[in-house]
């Protein structure tokens, strides 16, 4: 297996060291501020609507944009314009997908709110029985080229691994692809707003849950400043790619234009059965063990647990909100089935500028959409056996 090895600071390029070569890695020592102002380039707090707790959701309604009637007639005239234009269903652009300046202005919109009011919406409205699957397919890439004009790879979220929960289940398969449960994490280097098209629901839980690192960030520069100072210090991701791992240090949690942002799963820095350590890797400070502990404490605090039904759209900023998901059991024979699909967004017009070690790998991401996958369970099945390396943390 090859090593690959990068930094965060643009002057040290990348290189290739082969199994045998020992990588001499200092351990990260802990950043001791009593003042948290100290810390260069991040705000004291943080406000906006961007900060809140679960608590302050009383109704789902507060989250949720109901589709109507006129608005789920549209749908269905733009996915049959869709068809008759002949287009292979990779090929779908936001002109290919015309919808009433009504229903398009509504998917704008929640694109302005992932990126300056809470974070997330909910679409919801949608029946995707009344659809085939490629149908579903097309429906979500037009709406979803509604809120970005940029899409990555779809993938679709399943478990592949039948119930199983065995050891050699988590080792052969991400936790994205089993029913274990799902702690709080970013999806890593994957894209800016996160989306995900319900298709069907386990028959118990799976419950997804959402939480504001603006709202923790606050909490800890009043409460535990050292620990936002270990997250902006450099941290070794070791990420799990097709040709071995790459190896990146850099900071958990990065600041551009007064925009505080989190890159974070814990099975890239500290292993996972999926994901397990290099022989030669370092133990993990004690302070970063701590700053962990925190963010994962916080995320349970503060978080959201999201009403959840079939055929709801979820849309939700990859940069600013953690998100969970419970473990699940599904029942074939009834026909209570777990299956999303998902596909990373970026909207030109509103994306937030970003560290250049996050920018730079979440840019390859959305490199031409021609080359990207965008198809049903069957054709993912084959993209995933040629691409396996894509969203597993």
């Amino acid at each position: 297996m090859s090593v690959l090895i990068q930094s965060s600071r643009s002057d040290i390029q990348s290189t290739s060291v082969g199994d045998s070569d020992t990588l001499q890695q200092s351990k990260a020592e802990p950043v001791n501020i009593h003042n948290f102002a100290a810390l260069d380039g991040f705000p004291t707090q943080l406000s906006g609507p961007g900060v809140w707790t679960g608590s302050v959701f009383t109704e789902p309604e507060q989250y949720i944009q109901q589709l109507d009637t006129v608005d789920l007639q549209d749908i269905d005239n733009a996915l049959r314009h869709f068809q008759n234009t002949g287009l292979a269903h990779h090929d779908m652009r936001r002109e290919h997908f015309p919808l009433s300046s009504n229903l398009s202005g509504k998917l704008q919109h929640i694109s302005e709110i992932v990126h300056s009011d809470r974070f997330f919406v909910v679409l919801r409205g949608l029946n995707p029985d009344k659809y085939t699957e490629m149908e579903n397919v097309i429906i979500y890439g037009g709406l979803a080229s509604h809120v970005g004009d940029e899409r990555a790879d779809m993938i679709h979220l399943y478990d592949r691994a039948k119930g199983n929960q065995s050891p050699e289940s988590r080792a052969l398969f991400p936790p994205n692809e089993i029913t274990i449960p799902m702690d709080f994490h970013t999806d890593v280097d994957a894209g800016d707003m996160l989306s995900l098209y319900t298709l069907g629901l386990p028959k118990q839980g799976g419950d997804q849950y959402l939480a504001s690192f603006w709202t923790i960030y606050n909490e800890l520069a009043e409460k535990e400043p050292e620990v936002l100072a270990t997250l902006a210090s450099d941290w070794r991701y070791e990420m799990k790619r097709q040709n071995g791992v790459e190896i990146i240090n850099r900071p958990v949690m990065t600041c551009v234009d007064g925009k505080v942002q989190i890159n974070f799963a814990t099975a890239f820095l500290i292993g996972s059965a999926y994901i397990p350590r290099l022989p030669e890797s370092p133990s993990i400070s004690s302070a970063q063990q701590k700053a962990i502990d925190s963010l994962l404490r916080l995320s349970r605090q503060h978080c959201l647990k999201l009403d959840h039904a079939k055929g709801d759209m979820l849309f939700a900023n990859n940069m600013s909100l953690v998100h969970a998901r419970d473990n699940f059991i599904d029942d074939p024979a009834a026909g209570e089935v777990r299956h999303l699909l998902s596909v990373m967004l970026r909207d030109g017009q509103r994306a937030w500028p970003k560290d250049a070690s996050v920018a730079n790998m979440i840019d390859q991401k959305f490199a031409g959409l021609d080359s990207q996958f965008f198809g049903t369970m069957d054709q993912y099945e084959v993209f995933r056996g040629k691409f396996a390396m894509l969203r597993h943390d």
